[in-house]
């Protein structure tokens, strides 16, 4: 082979060469895309087993802590899934007991319904239809058979991609803490409904006897006869305002905003004025009273007098009431110990009658409010069935409690504790006796009454008559701005009424204290008001005020002020 045919060859081949190398280049990239796309592919099954695994995960930590009850039932009507709060809530031992069973076999004859359709035939009636339905049971739990619970149950059939049956989710939600809480509500508003209907005889008969005796008095020209129909009236308004005090009382309750008042008072002269209220119905069923008080009680205490006052008549009095005639009462005030170094000191109060007594079911009622011992108490005795919560309320916050022993026909044992301060000084030169209307003598005094009503402003010109005091009267705040404004050295204190139309009593004392004069900063006024909640007095002081006398009018308190202002 010459030299020519040499180097032809030489250029064949090393274009074949090249050739071969561009093959395996090639089959090279090839192999490297498939090799890319195997791992691609792998991972995405790696990522998508992962997925498939943490969404199993999640769905079982989910369906573990439902608070549903959730089972799937196969088309043959037997359960092929379900959680643990199904088989606790169905009252068996554990999941495998419930796997296999048909529904009926779970639920047996437990459910009982509140309606007429059981719970059988209301999921037979579902699976007929293979409609979603919603429908409520409400059975007993196997393991805890005293318990009712209620279960909202859900239905909803199940189908596969191509439309077959494959079976149904059933789902019971627990309502039992819903319906038990309507449940309470209802007896709840059943029991303020049935309190309203007792709440409005108590207002209405008093009302009756005033409205009626007030039509006989004015009829009788015999005098006797005349003071016997104001008595009655004066009783029967003593008794209406009792009532509205209570129903004030538990509206304060209720709302979170009773709250005593501490001052200074003499434990003797807090009993007597008890006493004086519960006499007269003592001497008119001809009861024996015994009263013993502990003499080493010191007789000057700190708290609140009329508050305990309140609890001590109203025990009394249910004593009287519900004691038969020629009966026994035993008041007993002991002294149980010493606290804070002799600052303090816990007493014992007990009340023990020998009258018709209380049952154990009743005495469960006693201090409910709403309610009463029995739902014929107030018709025939009477009451509002407000005082025993009343009391309650404010023995606890005097740190003490009241407990009662009794029975049908055994008479009653009503003990209460408080705790007390002892005064500084012991002595009753302090003592805050009531004041005789008759012996005050306000001569040369001049006060203005401003009050929008008319009567109002008549009864208390004329109460306040026998003090020889000049009465001026105002019908509302404009009014009173005017008279005060012409002739502001005139008036020596002003009794101011609340709830005035155009301008109310704040509005109306602002207006005065704000005036260019010494007197109308000076000048007391009072607040006359039915408002008698804290935030109330509060507002009257904020104002410029310096006292507070509720409504209705209590003649002696009113000339306490006068004498304390005016003397």
């Amino acid at each position: 082979m010459n030299t020519e045919e040499m180097q032809a060859r030489l250029a064949e081949l090393e274009l074949e060469n090249r050739k071969l190398k561009r093959e395996v280049r090639n089959l090279n990239n090839a192999i490297a895309r498939e090799k890319t796309a195997y791992v691609t592919v792998l991972n995405q099954q790696k990522a998508s087993t992962f997925v498939q695994r943490a969404r199993d995960r999640y769905l079982a930590i989910l369906l573990e802590n439902s608070p549903n009850t959730i089972a799937f039932v196969g088309h043959t009507n037997r359960i092929e899934f379900c959680t643990s709060f199904f088989v606790r809530s169905t009252g068996f031992a554990q999941i495998t007991d419930v796997l296999g069973r048909t529904v009926h076999e779970v639920f047996g004859n437990l459910p009982h319904f509140e309606s007429s359709q059981n719970f059988q035939d209301a999921l037979d009636a579902a699976v007929i239809s293979r409609n979603t339905a919603t429908f409520e049971a409400m059975f007993q739990n196997r393991i805890h058979e005293n318990k009712q619970r209620y279960f909202n149950c859900l239905f909803v059939p199940m189908n596969d991609d191509d439309g077959n049956d494959i079976g149904y989710i059933l789902m019971l939600h627990d309502v039992t803490t819903l319906k038990r809480s309507q449940e309470e509500a209802l007896a709840a508003s059943k029991a303020k409904s049935n309190f309203l209907s007792s709440m409005s005889h108590e207002i209405r008969t008093p009302m009756n006897a005033i409205i009626g005796m007030t039509a006989i008095g004015r009829g009788e020209k015999d005098i006797s006869r005349k003071n016997l129909a104001f008595e009655k009236i004066g009783k029967a308004s003593t008794h209406l305002l009792g009532v509205v005090n209570d129903i004030l009382d538990i509206s304060k309750i209720e709302s979170g905003k009773m709250e005593l008042a501490f001052a200074d008072f003499s434990l003797s002269h807090m009993i007597d004025t008890v006493l004086v209220v519960v006499a007269q119905n003592v001497r008119d069923k001809h009861q024996k009273f015994y009263m013993n008080i502990d003499s080493s009680i010191p007789d000057r205490l700190n708290g609140d007098d009329q508050r305990l006052a309140q609890v001590i008549t109203n025990i009394l009095s249910n004593a009287v009431k519900f004691t038969p005639e020629g009966g026994n009462i035993r008041l007993n005030i002991k002294l149980l110990e010493l606290l804070d170094d002799g600052n303090r000191c816990k007493i014992q109060i007990s009340v023990k009658d020998s009258g018709i007594g209380i049952s154990e079911e009743q005495q469960k009622k006693l201090f409910s409010a709403f309610q009463q011992a029995e739902a014929g108490t107030s018709r025939k005795y009477g009451g509002s069935g407000l005082g025993l919560v009343i009391s309650k309320r404010i023995i606890e916050m005097m740190h003490g409690d009241i407990e009662v022993v009794s029975g049908i026909g055994k008479g009653s044992y009503f003990n209460m504790t408080a705790v007390l301060g002892i005064a500084e000084s012991n002595s009753s030169d302090g003592q805050d006796d009531a004041v005789d209307v008759q012996n005050v003598d306000l001569s040369g005094k001049t006060i203005l009454v401003v009050d929008d009503i008319d009567i109002n402003l008549e009864i208390v010109s004329a109460l306040l008559e026998p003090t020889n005091l000049t009465v001026e009267t105002a019908t509302g705040g404009i009014d009173a701005i005017e008279a005060f404004k012409a002739d502001p050295s005139r008036y020596d204190l002003i009794f101011m009424d609340m709830q005035m139309p155009e301008m109310d009593g704040l509005q109306t004392t602002e207006i005065i204290r704000n005036m260019p004069n010494e007197q109308a900063k000076s000048v007391p006024i009072i607040a006359m008001t039915a408002n008698v909640f804290k935030e109330d007095i509060e507002k009257c002081l904020n104002a410029g005020m310096n006292g507070h006398l509720g409504k209705p009018i209590d003649i002696n308190e009113a000339v306490k002020v006068l004498v304390h202002y005016l003397k």
